[in-house]
This record gives C-alpha cells, structure tokens and sequence, in this order.
C-alpha cells in the first residue's frame, strides 16, 4: 500500500482506556497521539500489525548505502 501524506503535525484519538491501550499494546500507543501524519500512520500500522512499515526515507537511505558499498567495493577492492 502507497500513500501519500503531508508532514503537518495532527492529533489522533484512539478509542480505547489507557488500560486497554497498556495490556493490548505495551504502551506503545496512547490515548491522543500528536506526529506528522506520515509518521502517524506508520506508528499505528505498525503497532497493529506488529510488522515494520518501510517509509520512503527508510527505503532510500537503504539504497545510498548499497550504492556507497558498490562504490567502496568497486574502488578500494577491484582496483587492487
């Protein structure tokens, strides 16, 4: 799944107690959650599918590191 999101801060209500929020989800919610959107939705994706959500950041700081280890591998190993 792709979205498309902006970085203005918003404030989300989860419809549970504290208590329930404590036992389901070790805490890792809380009742009124304020962060960017973008961060917002990968916050809660995560938390209820217990999975990791790959944002765009994460997936092009991965591939400037694979590029730097191309590049170190390509200088420093194969001109040896």
């Amino acid at each position: 799944m792709v979205i498309e999101t902006h970085k203005v801060e918003c404030t989300q209500t989860i419809n549970l107690s504290e208590e329930e929020i404590q036992s389901k989800y070790d805490g890792q919610l809380s009742e009124y959650m304020t962060k960017p959107l973008s961060a917002l939705i990968a916050t809660i994706f995560k938390v209820l599918t217990n999975k990791k959500v790959a944002t765009i950041y994460s997936t092009v700081l991965y591939m400037l590191r694979m590029c730097i280890c191309w590049l170190y591998i390509h200088t420093f190993i194969m001109d040896a």
